[in-house]
C-alpha cells in the first residue's frame, strides 16, 4: 500500500487568488473543470484560507458553464388543479391495444374515465419531486434557448443551452413570468420550467427593472358578448350536419345578380343534350354571362357514430 503523497504548496496571499483562478478554469489551461478537479490541480501548488468555499464560487458564477450546463435539479412547477363540478365534465381518453381482432375488424378499445379522486392522488404523487424556484422583481436570470436557435456552420450540440442574464419583472400567472434583457429589448412571456437563476461576479445594473415594473399595467380584455343564451344552443351531433348549415353556406356562396326592374329578363330556358335529356340553364357553365359555381354537396352523417344520434 502506497504512502501519502505530500505537495510542496504555497501560502497564496488574497491579493492573487482571482487570478490563480481565472488561469486555472478560465485560461488556455482551464478547461472549464468542475469544482473537484480543479480544487484538487490547484492543491498540489497552492493553498489559503476557505479555498474550497472559493473555487465552488468561481465556478458557480462562471458565465461560460452555465451557459451550458443544466441544472443538477431540473426546474419543476407544481402541478395545477382541475377544477370539475359535475360527474364526466372532464374525462380523460385514451387507447388500450392492439388486442385479437374482433368480427367487425376491431382491434383497440376506447378507455374513458373522469376526472376526480385519480387526479388528486396523481398530483400529490407528482408534486412531491418538484423544484420550484421563487423569483423577485430584479432578480436575475437564465432563459433556456435550447433547440429554438439555429447558428449556420455551427453543431448545434456545442451551442449554450441558455441566454442571459434577464431579469425578473413579474408574474401574469403562477407560473407564467415576464423577463427581459434591457430597458431597450422586447419583453418576453416564459413559464417557471425555462429559467434558472443567475449568478454574476460582478453587481449588474438592475435599477430600471423596477421602474417599468411599476409602470406596466396588465390588459383586461372583456370577453365577447354573446347574442343568444348559451343554454338554448344545440350542441348535439346532428346539429353538426343540419340542413340550416348547409343552406347558409350554399347562401353565401350563391353569386348575386343585381336586376334592374325597367329591363325585363327572359326566363332561362332547358338545354336539351344530345341524348335526350335536359338540363336547367342554372346548371349550366354560364348564367346571363357570369360563371356558376358548383352546387355543394348535401352533408350526411357518417354512419359509425351509430344508431344513438338519431
Amino acid at each position: 500500500m502506497e504512502g501519502p503523497e505530500f505537495y510542496p504548496q504555497i501560502i497564496l496571499p488574497r491579493g492573487f487568488c482571482k487570478n490563480v483562478m481565472h488561469y486555472m478554469h478560465d485560461g488556455p489551461v482551464g478547461g472549464h473543470f468542475g469544482v473537484e478537479r480543479m480544487l484538487s490541480r490547484l492543491q498540489t501548488r497552492y493553498y489559503w484560507y476557505k479555498m474550497r468555499e472559493d473555487v465552488t464560487l468561481w465556478c458557480r458564477t462562471c458565465t461560460s458553464c452555465a451557459a451550458k450546463a443544466r441544472p443538477t435539479k431540473r426546474p419543476q412547477a407544481l402541478m395545477g388543479t382541475v377544477r370539475v363540478g359535475a360527474p364526466m365534465e372532464r374525462i380523460a381518453a385514451d387507447l388500450m391495444g392492439p388486442m385479437n381482432e374482433t368480427e367487425r375488424f376491431s382491434r383497440y378499445i376506447l378507455v374513458v374515465q373522469a376526472l376526480g379522486q385519480s387526479v388528486e392522488r396523481a398530483k400529490r404523487q407528482y408534486n412531491k419531486t418538484v423544484a420550484r424556484r421563487q423569483y423577485k422583481i430584479r432578480d436575475a436570470v437564465w432563459y433556456l434557448i435550447k433547440g429554438t436557435k439555429r447558428v449556420k456552420n455551427k453543431i448545434r450540440k456545442f451551442l449554450p443551452s441558455y441566454e442571459g442574464p434577464y431579469f425578473f419583472l413579474g408574474h401574469l400567472d403562477d407560473l407564467v413570468y415576464r423577463i427581459q434583457k434591457s430597458p431597450k429589448a422586447k419583453v418576453k412571456v416564459v413559464h417557471h420550467d425555462k429559467l434558472k437563476p443567475y449568478h454574476a461576479r460582478q453587481p449588474l445594473d438592475n435599477s430600471w427593472v423596477l421602474k417599468d415594473s411599476e409602470s406596466w399595467q396588465p390588459l383586461e380584455v372583456s370577453p365577447p358578448s354573446l347574442e343568444d343564451d348559451p343554454s338554448n344552443v344545440d350542441i348535439s351531433l346532428n346539429s353538426l350536419f343540419s340542413q340550416e348549415i348547409v343552406d347558409s353556406v350554399t347562401r353565401d356562396k350563391t353569386p348575386t345578380l343585381d336586376i334592374i326592374s325597367d329591363v325585363s329578363v327572359p326566363e332561362p330556358e332547358d338545354v336539351e343534350l344530345s341524348g335526350g335529356s335536359t338540363v336547367p340553364q342554372e346548371l349550366t357553365g354560364t348564367v346571363y354571362g357570369q360563371k356558376g359555381e358548383r352546387p355543394l354537396r348535401t352533408k350526411r352523417q357518417p354512419k359509425w357514430y351509430g344508431e344513438w344520434t338519431s
